[in-house]
């Protein structure tokens, strides 16, 4: 990886959910100038022989803003990593209340998978992955897993019988804005919601182990009319978010 700049760099820009708004060329430096109204974008950079990386960008008022996009060299050509190599999945059943039950048997990994949805994986801390996947059958009950990739116990804190989604996702509606919670609206209407519990622990999760840690109705955090919906990791501070994946869901 050297830093130096890619000439003639392909670059797509996209409305969330909409056909392409621009497929244009960096110069010769590596650089491009476009001019986008306010809106939400998914913004692709790539190049032969370069993995392609994508980015989230918000446009909120008509000033520059600049965004950098860092291609590594593609080993035997493009790559998509969803589990490390050396995480193993464990068959867990979880239990709002109570111990939680190790399912047994040899389907029980892929059942894992039927039963709670392949997860998407896009927010990192530290050597901790965590990701959700949506339940098959309910769009809006999501399931929130851990990827633990350090050589330590790591622990997951959880709230009997309730998840705060509203701490870990931030949902964009098919136009590209941003879903307040219903705390958030509560707020803004000069109420206050209360967030408690009424018992909580911690769930571990073994050194290089991916498992279900937690699960709830999105619904329970925000209110969604039906219409297809994009979840990202949530970053309430930020303006540009790194776009590695993102769960899509359509609400009946």
């Amino acid at each position: 990886m050297s830093g130096a700049p890619i000439p003639k760099a392909h670059v797509e820009v996209f409305g969330v959910f909409a056909k392409p708004v621009k497929k244009v060329e960096a110069d010769e430096d590596g650089k491009l100038s476009i001019d986008l109204p306010i809106g939400t974008y998914e913004v692709t950079a790539s190049y032969p022989a370069f993995k392609s990386v994508k980015k989230r960008i918000e446009v909120q008022e008509p000033t520059n803003q600049t965004v950098t996009f860092l291609l590594n060299v593609a080993v035997g050509g493009p790559t998509v990593e969803i589990f490390p190599p050396d995480s193993k999945l464990v068959c867990l059943e979880i239990k709002k209340r109570g111990a939680d039950h190790a399912p047994s048997g040899p389907g029980c990994v892929d059942q894992q998978f039927v039963e709670y949805g392949t997860p998407v994986m896009f927010s990192v801390n530290g050597k901790v992955v965590s990701g959700v996947s949506v339940r098959p059958d309910k769009p809006t009950y999501l399931y929130l897993w851990m990827d633990n990739q350090s050589d330590e116990t790591e622990f997951h804190y959880f709230c009997c019988g309730k998840i705060f989604w509203n701490h870990v996702v931030d949902v964009y509606d098919a136009q590209g804005n941003r879903v307040p919670s219903k705390i958030e609206q509560a707020a803004q209407a000069g109420n206050y919601l209360l967030e408690s519990c009424t018992c909580s622990g911690y769930r571990p999760v073994p050194p290089h182990t991916l498992m279900v840690v937690d699960s709830g109705d999105l619904l329970e955090d925000f209110q969604l009319a039906p219409d297809r919906y994009v979840i990202f990791a949530a970053k309430p501070s930020a303006t540009t978010v790194d776009l590695h994946t993102s769960l899509q869901i359509t609400v009946p």
